[in-house]
């Protein structure tokens, strides 16, 4: 009886047989990940199209907002954030993030955010949330950042 081979299997057997080569060596795989932690207390009188700057992204990194997550300690309100690399149209991290329950939630999954490639940097810019309402006065809210760098 023979033994029959698809495509796919054929490719994969051939990368096992090479994963010793391809780890040892720095040139094929490589890569560095970091963290950016962004710190925030709601001020009294935040309101719709507010704009909050959360930090910077280093040059030659990338944010992977499926990776990334927001923590409200409580409850934020109505608000949605759109977070991004523009001041006031900031969406290409992610869109719709409610701030409406107390947790912590991936940016990649939350409210109508939908998943979004990761948004490379070639020079330092700037991480903005811009809120869709205003938010509960004193609500802490912890934005962490996986970014990653393939040098």
């Amino acid at each position: 009886m023979a033994e029959l081979k698809s495509t796919t299997y054929t490719a994969q057997e051939l990368a096992a047989g090479n994963a010793g080569k391809l780890i040892d060596s720095a040139e094929l795989i490589s890569g560095k990940v970091a963290f950016l932690q962004c710190d925030w207390t709601v001020p009294a009188g935040t309101g719709a199209a507010d704009t909050v700057l959360l930090g910077f992204l280093p040059s030659g990194m990338s944010v992977v907002g499926d990776l990334s997550t927001i923590t409200l300690v409580e409850d934020g309100g109505a608000a949605t954030l759109n977070i991004g690399t523009s001041a006031g149209t900031a969406t290409n991290i992610a869109t719709a993030v409610s701030a409406a329950n107390a947790g912590t939630y991936l940016l990649g999954g939350v409210g109508s955010a939908a998943s979004k490639p990761p948004v490379f940097s070639i020079e330092k810019q700037a991480i903005y949330a811009t809120l869709s309402a205003g938010m509960t006065e004193a609500v802490a809210v912890r934005f962490n950042f996986v970014l990653v760098n393939s040098n």
